[in-house]
């Protein structure tokens, strides 16, 4: 074994088996699952999102999906409900628009 590692076509020594989880990694999200629920769970969002709403959105960004199902020569229309409405935005909600060739139009640029 050198300092990479075994060689190619050795047997692997040591170390978790595959697919076994790691111990760390499930105690620390355990840990935020439960500080979540003693602050006050989806109340605690709310919280956020009243008190803060660029910390809530960039929470939004990461468990929204990534892409969506469409046809390719038809836009794409998404709305985010923020529940902050921002001035000119009655209902606290933004929409964009994904065109076929992948440039987005915000509102403003209807």
């Amino acid at each position: 074994m050198g300092l990479r590692g075994p060689k190619p076509g050795s047997q692997r020594r040591g170390g978790r088996k595959k697919g076994t989880p790691n111990k760390i990694s499930t105690k620390l999200k355990n840990a935020i699952e439960n500080a979540f629920a003693a602050l006050g769970g989806e109340d605690y969002l709310v919280k956020i999102a009243e008190e803060d709403p660029r910390t809530f959105c960039a929470l939004l960004g990461k468990i929204l999906p990534m892409q969506g199902e469409a046809q390719a020569d038809q836009p794409i229309r998404r709305t985010i409900i923020t529940g902050v409405p921002r001035p000119g935005d009655d209902n606290g909600e933004i929409s964009y628009t994904i065109m076929p060739d992948g440039q987005i139009v915000w509102p403003s640029e209807n």
